[in-house]
């Protein structure tokens, strides 16, 4: 293999695990600027260590060896990517200076160009020289002109924000690190991070990186209380962000305090609590980071004084159009009724139960008998295709939770007397907060979910608790309605629920039910292929989607699968290009005909992520010339989503990926006449996996790999009851505290 050393500059992180990372990179000249040549890089968990974390901007030399070739998950190119075998962060070179005052609107007039030759004359000397008020020596540099040269330093004694960019500088830190300080401690950065440099750690610097500054740089002893404390912060926000957990017992937290400062100091550091620090003790056993005891004790106050509010009288209207509705559709169970009186009485409740047990058809029942006796509900989901299937359902707006954020009129906000969170199992902690800090006390909050389903990717489990937890009105429907009991799914789903295996049958071909066919690494690609064209290929009507664990580019991710589809269905249609003006049309992997997802929501096009398309033909020349005319980016392609054509242009189809094969995750809130669910490893692998894909499909699903691992996956217990919480514990400490004052 050939062996290069290059400088690059990181442009975007595209993929990252324990086991290492793959990052695009420009190459830059030997001025240190940017060349027209980009490269992945491939870094190995062990070449890179632990807490190893990569930025947009930052810099290295790389050693590394060619390493063949890198596909492109979003267009399917393919890309160069070398294979490092040595990595060193470049020292910043005025980095900082040079980016306060070119993007500082104080230094107006003066240019990258002017400070870089500052910087290239007088290196860590031109803070002096600014303090000092030096002109003399600054017009040394022929790019500055007088006039500049006082704007310099006019600016400079105005703005006080110098000391921090030497500090930055000095201490060889990042750009963008500059610019979260001010954000956060304004003038007073440098004292604050003097005081404490492990301070540094909230701004995601790495503990080792911080460490070796506290303690060389600032000559901070092992046993600092500042240290000491650091260290326990760090491992509850790497538990919070890596893991979920929202806080951790003693044991596991001094396990891993003792892999950065040692055990003996780790038993310590627990003791080490401040007033407003970086962690708590909520109890001698439990331990929580600040920002998730916010979080979490601020859902605990929202909860409680929601429990603790008394029943609403409900007047006899609501019976009477419930009794209407049900003569119109059907009759609801005694779970539904209450689920309903629930709902529109209690000030927050909670509907759990398994896939097709009718938890839309309460809400159908919910919102008629609000649209009748006055009241207004808004309806949401965490996923587009979530909230678009609850539109569907109810007939009645639904939103994501995005969109209730950044994009909800006030005005309908503030007249809804009823908010309905459906798909609730996969909102994280933080989501909610946002939610409930929007809502007024007055308003009622329907959580609906089912906690067998995918947990939250984020932190926390507020629907896992809320659905265990006794002073919650919570109602637990159970009777299936959705699926034909003669398919065998919703038989199969409760087993896999309940964490029991039941033994299936051998896949036959196009039918009902559950059935298995068994494939290793070697042949499940051929299956996976060979039952998708029977079940009906790209066909629309037929409606088939395979449901994968991992995006990986492998025979059982999306990202292999989709590229062989994409091939076979498709592989001699038109090709769909981007056009770079006078630069010859670079392709984007994608076809007419393909099968397309998208992965972030578009607003103003009204497409929102996981939303699912076909790319239906290309831009014609009149679209082009009227987006031309209009001064707007040119469309490329025409994607039909949910029947609906759009015209997507360069920008949007960066936002796209193949749509034959799915994740988990993605199809959560869908459904599919037909599945496709491969399973080869573990890892990703767990009960709630696999009983949230099969309850994506209708009339037929196939689980196609190892059986074993899924019986094994489906016996144990899900991952999810293994997240460690605070949750519990706050709303414990509320309900003693109104028992002590009414005592």
């Amino acid at each position: 293999m050939v062996n290069v050393v290059v400088d690059v500059e990181v442009k975007r992180v595209r993929y990252k695990s324990g086991n290492g990372c793959v990052f695009k990179a420009i190459i830059l000249n030997n001025e240190g600027l940017h060349s027209d040549k980009q490269v992945n890089v491939l870094l190995t968990g062990k070449l890179a260590g632990e807490g190893f974390r990569l930025y947009q901007g930052q810099r290295f030399k790389v050693k590394a060896r060619q390493h063949g070739e890198y596909i492109n998950k979003h267009t399917g190119e393919v890309e160069q990517q070398i294979k490092a075998t040595s990595i060193v962060e470049h020292q910043p070179k005025g980095e900082n200076f040079i980016s306060y005052i070119t993007f500082n609107e104080t230094f107006a007039n003066i240019g990258v160009k002017t400070v870089t030759a500052l910087y290239k004359a007088f290196g860590q000397d031109i803070y002096r020289l600014l303090d000092e008020k030096n002109f003399k020596a600054l017009l040394q540099v022929e790019e500055l002109t007088e006039d500049k040269a006082h704007t310099l330093i006019l600016g400079w004694h105005h703005d006080k924000k110098g000391k921090l960019v030497e500090w930055l500088e000095l201490y060889r830190l990042p750009v963008w690190l500059g610019r979260k300080l001010i954000a956060a401690y304004s003038n007073d950065a440098v004292d604050k991070l003097e005081a404490d440099p492990y301070r540094l750690i909230a701004f995601a610097m790495t503990w080792k990186k911080v460490d070796k500054i506290a303690t060389e740089q600032f000559v901070i002893k092992h046993d600092d209380p500042r240290r000491l404390h650091a260290a326990v912060t760090e491992v509850l926000f790497t538990a919070y962000t890596d893991d979920g957990n929202t806080a951790l017992d003693a044991e596991t937290l001094i396990k891993s305090v003792s892999k950065l400062i040692g055990r003996d100091l780790a038993k310590l550091s627990l003791k080490q609590v401040y007033v407003n620090g970086g962690f708590v003790m909520l109890n001698p056993d439990l331990y929580q980071s600040r920002g998730a005891l916010l979080q979490e004790s601020f859902i605990a106050g929202e909860i409680y004084n929601r429990t603790i509010t008394q029943e609403e009288r409900m007047d006899g209207s609501i019976q009477k159009y419930l009794t209407t509705w049900q003569q119109a559709n059907y009759p609801l169970t005694s779970e539904q009724i209450q689920a309903v009186y629930y709902g529109l009485s209690k000030p927050l409740s909670v509907i759990t139960g398994g896939a097709g047990v009718g938890k839309t058809s309460v809400l159908d029942s919910l919102l008629y008998v609000l649209n009748h006796s006055g009241g207004q509900a808004i309806q949401m989901a965490l996923a587009g295709r979530a909230a678009k299937r609850m539109q569907e359902s109810t007939g009645k707006e639904a939103i994501t939770i995005a969109g209730f954020l950044n994009k909800l009129d006030q005005g309908k906000l503030q007249s809804a007397t009823h908010i309905i969170i459906d798909e609730c199992s996969m909102v994280d902690l933080y989501s909610l907060v946002r939610v409930f800090k929007r809502l007024k006390p007055s308003q009622k909050i329907i959580l609906v979910g089912d906690p067998a389903q995918l947990p939250p990717v984020g932190a926390g489990k507020v629907f896992h608790v809320l659905s265990d937890e006794l002073s919650v009105p919570v109602t637990r429907l159970t009777k299936v309605w959705r699926q034909d009991e003669s398919t065998g799914i919703p038989m199969v789903s409760q087993s896999v629920r309940e964490g029991v295996w039941t033994e299936l049958p051998t896949y036959c071909g196009k039918a009902t039910g559950v059935t298995v066919v068994s494939a290793d690494t070697e042949n499940i690609f051929g299956q996976i292929e060979k039952i998708f064209d029977e079940l009906g290929g790209i066909d629309e009507q037929a409606d088939v989607k395979i449901i994968c664990p991992t995006t990986k580019d492998c025979d059982w991710g999306t990202l292999g699968i989709n590229r062989k589809l994409s091939n076979k269905y498709v592989g001699d249609n038109q090709q769909v290009c981007l056009n770079r003006g006078n630069v010859a049309q670079e392709p984007t992997g994608l076809m007419v005909g393909d099968m397309v997802m998208a992965t972030v929501n578009n607003w103003e096009k009204d497409i929102m992520n996981g939303s699912l398309g076909k790319i239906t033909r290309l831009a014609t020349i009149r679209e082009i010339e009227d987006a031309q005319r209009a001064n707007l980016p040119l469309p490329i392609i025409s994607v039909a989503f949910d029947n609906e054509e759009v015209l997507l242009d360069e920008n949007d189809i960066d936002t796209l990926q193949w749509g034959y094969a799915i994740t988990c995750h993605k199809a959560q809130g869908s459904q599919f006449r037909r599945v496709i669910i491969p399973v080869i490893n573990g890892k990703m692998i767990d009960r709630t996996w696999i009983y949230t894909a099969l309850t994506r499909g209708v009339e037929q699903v196939v689980f196609v790999g190892n059986v074993e691992l899924i019986k094994r996956a489906v016996n144990k217990p899900p991952t999810v009851e293994q997240r460690i919480v605070g949750l519990n514990h706050h709303l414990d400490k509320l309900r003693l505290n109104k028992l002590s004052k009414s005592a």
